[in-house]
């Protein structure tokens, strides 16, 4: 061996705290690498950033890239032996199915697809409907085996009940975890995990497809998304409310300090609080991101952290956009 030989070897894991979008970014202004390369990263296989290293030097790598959010290891070289045992085929990395969005990969920390901590999420339940509570015998009507049902019945029973004024409402009985915008809009709230958000009813609400050229927006954290708005235009400045890709446990395992600790090594951060907000401890962090003013909002609700995090393009009114928003949430988030 010449010393000389050693590696920088990566799956496209993120480190816990990190998403993906922004170690994409991360590794764009560090290594200037093109979208192409970007994805053979991230593809889920062995990629190598640099070979033929020392150990000191190979060390500087691995650490500028810890600071990315990549997870990367260091390849030591195997040694020269005529041991018989060398020869031996290596075994099977094993095999593992992600919790949450079932991809298949080899063992590691984080989801090479959806980028989850695999060893720490722990699957939300479905977003409840009427029919899961409700029989089917009890909103359909079963034909008689013999003759059918006497449709008849059913309209004269319906213009009787019109007839005495009262109202035929479709039941709700459970909330959707996805949350509710009032009919005339500027109005958000979510029983299901118990706060509410008002906005200036001339803000822009989107889906994930309108607002999918964001950076921050990615069509496989879909189902997390709960409310996308803008005051201008998602390219601009957008404020989001989603569950967090931080679980609650792994939050309460490693504390605010170690979350504060987490983001500051890879974004210097600029505003850091704890807050009580009409009845929610909320914290805070803003930082710098890919050239624009971002700012991460947790909270805890019904069991889940929720994050809503704004980010405003650097401009000359970014300091103003970014209060303005921060001011939102101090007036309108609430718990209800």
């Amino acid at each position: 061996m010449t010393g000389k030989d050693y590696k920088i070897v990566t799956r496209g894991e993120v480190h816990p705290g990190f998403n993906r979008s922004d170690v994409e970014a991360n590794l764009r202004k560090l290594c200037n690498f093109k979208e192409e390369l970007i994805q053979q990263i991230f593809s889920g296989k062995p990629f190598v950033f640099k070979s033929k290293l020392d150990l000191a030097t190979a060390t500087k790598y691995k650490n500028a890239l810890d600071k990315t959010g990549l997870v990367c290891r260091i390849s030591q070289p195997e040694p020269i032996s005529g041991n018989a045992d060398s020869a031996q085929p290596k075994p099977k990395p094993k095999v593992v199915t992600c919790p949450k969005c079932r991809t298949e990969q080899e063992e590691g920390i984080c989801c090479v697809a959806c980028q989850v901590v695999m060893s720490k999420y722990t699957q939300r339940p479905p977003v409840q409907r009427y029919s899961d509570y409700v029989a089917p015998e009890q909103f359909c009507v079963k034909e008689k085996e013999s003759g059918g049902f006497p449709f008849f019945k059913v309209v004269v029973g319906i213009l009787v009940v019109l007839s005495l004024g009262v109202g035929v409402h479709v039941l709700k009985p459970f909330a959707s975890a996805k949350g509710e915008l009032s009919s005339e809009g500027g109005r958000y709230e979510n029983h299901h995990y118990g706060f509410a958000l008002s906005f200036p009813d001339t803000w822009n609400t989107y889906t994930v497809e309108d607002a999918i050229q964001c950076p921050t927006i990615r069509r496989e954290y879909a189902d997390a998304y709960l409310l996308l708005i803008s005051p201008t235009n998602p390219d601009h400045c957008m404020m989001v409310v989603n569950i967090s890709g931080v679980t609650l446990d792994a939050f309460e395992q490693m504390g605010w300090e170690g979350l504060v600790e987490s983001t500051n090594k890879r974004h210097p951060i600029s505003y850091q609080s704890v807050d009580d907000i009409n009845g929610l401890t909320v914290y805070r962090l803003g930082y710098e991101i890919a050239s624009s003013y971002r700012e991460d909002t947790y909270f805890e609700a019904n069991g889940t952290l929720i994050q809503i995090y704004f980010y405003v393009k650097k401009s000359f009114d970014t300091e103003q956009l970014a209060a303005e928003m921060r001011s939102l949430l101090d007036d309108s988030l609430s718990a209800i």
